[in-house]
């Protein structure tokens, strides 16, 4: 019985702040986890449940002296999204839960990058979104492509057609005229393309249009 619990633990990483100390890890009949302070071998507090989401593989802990604090983040698989818990350390290493949550990662981003492009920082709206990872995994990503491509198209210039271009090709793995959308502002858009796009561009772009021109 002691070496399947001992099985089931889990070592997840050192925890910063606490020299040598180590958190751990262990999955519970309901598929959530619970987690405890180890120093080396031996156990310093007692098993707590971890409230939200847990991924082992990628959780990070630190210790704050100064507040008597654990915060403990854990990063969701194949996505920038990630869950956090805060516990208060008792003077026995008790860990007493007090505050969770989960990012909006994607959700911040992206209103940054729109605030951005509605105030004309084309080129600091273009640097925030080509930082966003794991674009799969984010909610409205054509309709961002979209307002690059039509953002692009106030500004008029070759230049700023292949940074909206950079994104699309980023977050979509598309050309950006190829995005699935019949919109009128990005239809609109793609004929300011075909003004100032290389002829061989220019003509599958207007092959795109079709009867939209």
């Amino acid at each position: 019985m002691i070496l399947a619990l001992l099985l089931m633990q889990i070592p997840v990483g050192d925890v910063e702040g606490l020299p040598g100390g180590i958190l751990m890890a262990m999955e519970t009949g309901d598929g959530g986890y619970e987690i405890a302070l180890f120093d080396g071998e031996d156990m310093l507090s007692g098993w707590v449940p971890y409230p939200l989401f847990f991924n082992p593989a990628k959780t990070f802990a630190m210790y704050e002296q100064a507040d008597s604090t654990l915060e403990v983040i854990s990063q969701l698989p194949y996505t920038a999204e990630y869950t956090y818990a805060w516990y208060a350390v008792g003077a026995d290493w008790s860990l007493a839960l007090f505050q969770e949550g989960e990012s909006d990662y994607y959700g911040s981003i992206a209103s940054e990058v729109e605030s951005l492009l509605e105030e004309g920082e084309f080129l600091e709206a273009h640097f925030r979104a080509m930082e966003i990872m794991y674009p799969g995994s984010m909610p409205d990503v054509g309709g961002l492509c979209e307002l690059f491509v039509v953002s692009a198209a106030e500004l008029g210039t070759l230049e700023a057609f292949e940074m909206a271009g950079d994104i699309s090709l980023n977050l979509l793995g598309l050309e950006l005229f190829r995005l699935e959308s019949d919109s009128p502002r990005y239809l609109s858009a793609l004929k300011v393309y075909t003004s100032v796009a290389p002829p061989e561009t220019a003509e599958l772009v207007r092959e795109r249009l079709g009867g939209h021109e």
